[in-house]
């Protein structure tokens, strides 16, 4: 890293203090030197030093052995109290420190999601970035903006941690969060759906699908599933915001079953090495790779994102499209909007399984809804007592 240089009438002198502004330099030479108050000035480079030029034309030896003696001084008085050079710290370390400070302060669910998106920023940050230009380049590195806008947050919180407890330089003051155009979200027809389901090779693949083209689980949802939470026509689901139960379907149910192969009740459905649960870069991945081979990807563009969510919004094209009324379909989809609220305790569960039961797109594939509803709107009256 460059330093400056002073340069005044052709003689060069060195920075005293380089926290100082110029102005501030100029300033403390005008008591023996005024004019160096109104003197021009010039700035270039030279490598990586900045010189900064002054033209006077008065300058001679006494005025010379004067800004020596000065600048002497000056340095002699700054020097012991000048802050050393911020040495940055190990990354690991404090995104360690920072995931302890939240346990028990936020969702556990967040706190895997904070520790997928850290752990990455470790991996290409060993030392801890402390200039807003590196961290600038550390988000220019994604693809999407909008992974890059959703690693904005845990990142930002790390560095507020670290300048609250260890007096690190909040970088992330000055770095703008990615902005991003959302895209209609692509669905899949059910000759394609049906592709899909054909294309799983295993129970783990096929159990995948039926939660998110069967069920309209979200990516996340389906890797929290615990063998505890599966019950008889019930799955318990951890949501954006709570615990909640949904309808199962029993087919669905006798394959989880199947993969939970008699395990303890907290353990995860889905596991991958060594029996730890299936993270969400994994299960994206499987996903993406049953969608591969049913050959659905052919001929789209790459920016379409289409892996788990997209299962979620064919369950919900084709249940629609099938004669779902909107309203139960957005029930089982769980979307926290408008008017919802009130439907989420006036809607029974029986009513939810006759609705999953007729119009999952497992059961439009299978050919065998078992329940004969009416295309009809739910009226029923808000939950009392």
């Amino acid at each position: 890293m460059g330093s400056r240089i002073f340069v005044i009438d052709g003689r060069e002198f060195p920075d005293p203090d380089p926290s100082l502004s110029v102005d501030a330099l100029r300033q403390s030479f005008t008591n023996f030197f005024p004019e160096l108050y109104n003197a021009e000035s010039k700035e270039s480079k030279r490598g990586e030093d900045t010189i900064i030029e002054f033209k006077v034309g008065v300058l001679n030896s006494h005025i010379v052995s004067d800004i020596q003696a000065h600048l002497e001084s000056l340095t002699e008085i700054i020097q012991p109290y000048a802050k050393p050079p911020q040495t940055a710290p190990d990354t690991f370390e404090v995104v360690d420190r920072f995931l302890q400070s939240r346990r028990g302060t936020v969702a556990d669910e967040s706190l895997t999601s904070y520790r997928h998106t850290l752990s990455a920023f470790t991996k290409h940050c060993p030392s801890l970035p402390l200039t807003p230009e590196e961290l600038e380049t550390y988000f220019a590195r994604f693809k999407e903006r909008r992974s890059a806008a959703a690693a904005y947050s845990p990142i930002k919180q790390l560095y507020e941690f670290c300048n609250e407890r260890y007096d690190v330089p909040n970088a992330m003051k000055s770095v703008k969060r990615a902005r991003f155009k959302e895209k209609e979200p692509y669905s899949f027809t059910l000759d394609e759906a049906r592709a899909v389901l054909d294309a799983c090779r295993n129970d783990r693949e096929l159990a995948l699908v039926h939660l998110y083209l069967g069920h309209g689980l979200r990516l996340e949802e389906g890797c929290r599933v615990n063998i505890g939470d599966i019950f008889d026509g019930q799955i318990s689901v951890r949501g954006k915001e709570r615990n909640e139960y949904l309808p199962l379907l029993p087919e669905t149910r006798e394959i989880l079953l199947k993969l939970a192969n008699g395990r303890s009740s907290k353990e995860p459905i889905f596991t991958g090495h060594k029996e730890r649960r299936l993270s969400h870069k994994m299960t994206y991945n499987v996903v993406k790779a049953i969608l591969r081979r049913a050959g659905v990807l052919e001929g789209k563009a790459e920016d379409l994102r289409i892996a788990t969510h997209t299962l979620r919004k064919t369950f919900s094209t084709l249940a629609l499209h099938a004669g779902c009324d909107g309203r139960i379909a957005d029930r089982l989809l769980r979307h926290h909007k408008g008017d919802v609220g009130s439907l989420y305790f006036a809607m029974p569960m029986d009513a939810l399984k006759a609705n999953l039961e007729r119009y999952s797109p497992i059961r439009l594939l299978n050919g065998h809804s078992q329940v004969e509803l009416h295309k009809t709107e739910y009226r029923g009256q808000a939950f009392r007592g």
